[in-house]
């Protein structure tokens, strides 16, 4: 560690790890797209030392990094569009705690429209909890001390415990919304989004009071006040860091300039916005509607606008009408049903589409005609990407009419549901809940929020404040349970753990990660951020999915099938040789590993899952695998040292059903005994249930489901004696056999195929027709008979047979029949030199 450390800070050329520097990526979107939708640019590797590693990357990011109107104390200025100590301290996070231990993963920045999302290789240091982290409770222990130590006397980092606090604070201040910390797998991930926290209504509040003489903390107490209708002691506390005699001072300060009210209850006395700047500010929020501004904004709300009301070239009497010829009274603006609020207030900040357009037919159910204005100042969305995005469709899908059909800009265009169903007045709050109450278990509570997709556990004494706004935001939290606005969420709590206690023991072999599974007669594939049901060719959001007893997550994208076309005949034929031009022992070897290739992603649907270990030249294999095998699995494969414990397989798979390629370092002799764990967690996978106990640090047991294929490579077996019946051992040429002129050719050819992982793409297309119309298992059937009849052995009839089925897929389009199959096993046996009889 000490040698590594120097070699990170003092190195007089660049450290000798392959990523050991910061990769920085602007995505042209909130969402990164693949192939022809490619929309994600990378700057060049910023590499060195790490404090020029960190010097740099200021530079780099600052650069990129917009700035909009922010509010800064009471005025609207030019800003970045995250504060400078946020984003700093996530990559100074990130680069110094990282474990530099792992070297297939660095330090990365993702700089996307909405997020910056900055990414540390490994998990959290050892000693700290997320749960620590989002408490905002002061750690500060150290994987890397002595590196930690040397950012710190070079000013990047104080070692205080203090950063990750101010990180949330420095937010809020923003108007921002709080950093998400996530761990998945072993990568940390931060989050800090660029979405304001501000209203419509807080932006007209803002500047109805004018040029006012406020500190930032009296502002704040006024905005609260105005948000929430009241604000107290401990809620100004909360949000300014005041103690509780000078947020005292402060409130009467305010009230004694005639701009709060007390309402004293003793313990519970609170203040609210006096009449005057209560009806200044609705007279600036009426104002608005009309085209007007409020004197004495400072010019904020027009620079939001960004219009003034001379550049319209018009008068109010240029517009040749009256309020009356607009066909509405300001009566039939009447407030909406409770239902519908409720189901506005459960949204969140970025709801999904079907989520979004179901209170939208809603609102529009509970009104006569509603007008995009009225439906955008509803939801605090942009009226014009309201109506192209997301009325327009709707009207095409049959869900709303327009009031002027024929004439789909009428300047009085309003919009009507077709199937008036409104939310009742008496629902229930999870109705509109933007979480699901999965049940209960071990003194633990499961829940799986919209907003993240992954399942949360939250111990009985652990359902705080901030665990809570993991479920929902806090909007949604104020408009069902009143009493989580002063600070007091025993009564969400208390609902909480009665809905749970309904539902039931959670079971939580119910998750189901990514990866195919058998669902009936037909298989359904789960690509991490969508899932295709079986037999279906559309895909849905995992969240959706309610097809069986199964909790689908929303989980990391893989890339998956191909939409425009699968792979030919032709291209799968010449991928093939791709295989056989590889220089082995035995030439069925090439047939098996192409099968491996093919039906890897299909792993957990398989009811025999074969292994497969290529021996022999190392350098090669590991060849075969980073510039063939990987890339052909589109995605989907997991790879581990060749050093891996099995519980960090578990851990990385994580319910996964996924392939898994190990290897591409010797392990050490102390190694041996890991290894061998390994191949008995393969032999366990083999079988279709694939059901192994694991203990856990706490002393529980805890069962795993494990389906996964396993591609070994770049070790040598020695004295590992693996399973022969369960893995098969394809064994590649020696360099002193094959000579560097036989094999660079080969790798040359495959390294200019920059088409590979496209291809990878296609042939998971071409596959996946023969999983849900029932030809797979037709085939798997067929060709493990074969293999039984060729070898004698109904183990190696499973083993063999499945492997030479994803070999056929790359020969035919059409299922063969047994005698076809036999007598081509039969002609390759023949041909290679027996290894495998």
């Amino acid at each position: 560690m000490l040698r590594r450390a120097a070699e990170l800070l003092f190195a007089r050329h660049d450290p000798d790890h392959p990523n050991a520097g910061v990769r920085v990526f602007r995505v042209i979107g909130t969402a990164r797209r693949f192939g022809p939708e490619h929309n994600v640019e990378e700057r060049p590797r910023i590499e060195g030392i790490l404090p020029q590693v960190l010097d740099a990357t200021h530079e780099v990011v600052s650069g990129l990094l917009r700035r909009p109107s922010r509010l800064v104390g009471m005025r609207f200025q030019e800003m970045p569009e995250y504060p400078d100590f946020a984003w700093r301290e996530a990559l100074h996070n990130a680069v110094a705690h990282r474990d530099y231990a792992i070297q297939g993963s660095g330090t990365e920045m993702w700089l996307f429209e909405d997020r910056m999302e900055v990414v540390s290789a490994g998990r959290l240091p050892e000693g700290v909890t997320l749960e620590e982290v989002l408490r905002l409770e002061r750690v500060h222990r150290s994987r890397n001390p002595r590196i930690v130590r040397v950012l710190v006397d070079l000013g990047f980092a104080k070692d205080q415990g203090e950063g990750i606090p101010r990180m949330f604070a420095e937010m809020e201040d923003a108007f921002l919304p709080c950093p998400e910390v996530d761990v998945r797998g072993e990568r940390v991930i931060v989050t800090l989004h660029n979405t304001s926290t501000l209203t419509a209504s807080d932006r007209h509040f803002v500047a109805s009071l004018g040029n006012a003489d406020l500190s930032r903390q009296e502002f704040r107490a006024l905005l609260m006040a105005h948000r929430r209708g009241r604000v107290d002691n401990a809620a100004l506390r909360s949000v300014t860091g005041l103690d509780t005699l000078r947020a005292s001072h402060l409130l009467r300060a305010l009230r004694d300039r005639e701009l709060l009210t007390l309402h004293a209850r003793g313990g519970d006395s609170f203040y609210t916005l006096t009449p005057a700047v209560r009806e200044h500010g609705s007279e600036s929020l009426r104002g608005a509607d009309r085209g007007e501004l409020p004197d004495g904004s400072g010019g904020a709300a027009r620079a939001d606008r960004g219009e003034l009301p001379a550049d319209r070239g018009e008068l109010p009497a240029d517009r040749g009408e009256l309020p009356a010829d607009r066909g509405e009274l300001p009566a039939d603006r009447g407030e909406l049903p409770a239902g519908v609020r409720r189901a506005i207030g459960s949204l969140g900040p970025r709801p999904r589409k079907e989520r979004l357009r179901a209170v939208i037919e809603a609102i529009c159910a509970a009104r006569e005609w509603t007008t995009s204005g009225d439906i955008a100042r509803f939801l605090h969305f942009s009226q014009r990407n309201l109506s192209s995005r997301h009325l327009t469709p709707m009207v095409e899908d049959g869900r709303l009419v327009r009031r002027y059909p024929d004439n789909p800009t009428h300047p009085e265009q309003a919009y009507r549901a077709t199937s008036p169903e409104t939310p009742s007045e008496d629902e229930s709050w999870i109705t509109h809940a933007p979480f699901r109450c999965l049940g209960h278990r071990n003194h633990s509570f499961c829940y799986l929020p919209q907003s993240t997709g992954r399942v949360e556990r939250i111990r009985v004494d652990a359902h705080t404040k901030p665990r809570l706004l993991r479920l929902a935001p806090y909007a949604w939290w104020e408009t069902h349970f009143p009493g989580f606005e002063s600070g007091s969420p025993l009564e969400a709590v208390s609902a909480l753990f009665q809905e749970s206690y309904r539902v039931g023991i959670f079971d939580g072999d119910r998750i189901r990660g990514r990866g195919c599974r058998r669902r009936g007669d037909g298989i359904l594939v789960h690509l991490g951020d969508r899932l295709y049901p079986p037999a279906s060719s559309r895909s849905v959001d995992p969240l959706t999915y309610h097809g069986d007893d199964g909790v689908y997550e929303r989980r990391p994208r893989i890339v998956g099938p191909a939409r425009e076309r699968p792979l030919d005949s032709e291209s799968a034929r010449s991928l093939l040789g791709l295989f056989t031009e590889i220089d082995w022992e035995d030439d069925f070897s090439a047939y098996l590993l192409a099968g491996w290739t093919v039906l890897a992603p299909f792993c957990g649907a398989l009811r025999w899952r074969p292994h497969v270990w290529l021996t022999g030249a190392d350098g090669l294999s590991d060849t075969i695998i980073t510039d063939l095998v990987e890339p052909l699995l589109a995605g989907s494969g997991l790879r581990f040292d060749g050093g891996s414990t099995r519980s960090r397989l578990l851990r990385g798979l994580d319910g996964d059903a996924l392939p898994i390629l190990y290897g591409g370092t010797t392990p050490a002799p102390s190694n041996r005994r890991h290894i061998r764990r390994v191949l008995q967690l393969a032999g366990t996978a083999s079988s279709s249930s694939g059901v192994i106990g694991h203990g856990t640090p706490q002393g529980r047991p805890v069962t795993y489901r494990i389906r996964s294929m396993f591609c070994f490579y770049g070790m040598k077996v020695g004295r590992l004696h693996p399973d022969r019946s369960r893995i098969s051992m394809l064994a590649l040429r020696h360099a002193h056999a094959t000579g560097r002129r036989i094999a660079r050719p080969w790798r040359d050819r495959v390294r200019q195929g920059s088409a590979i992982p496209q291809l990878g793409s296609a042939l998971l297309a071409r596959t996946l027709p023969w999983s849900h119309d029932g030809r797979l298992d037709a085939l798997l059937h067929v060709c493990r008979d074969a293999a039984t009849t060729v070898f004698g052995d109904p183990r190696k009839g499973d083993q063999y047979g499945t492997l030479a089925a994803g070999a056929w897929l790359l020969l035919a389009d059409e299922l063969p029949g047994l005698p076809d199959v036999t007598s081509w096993l039969r002609e390759l046996i023949e041909d290679g030199k027996g290894q495998h009889e």
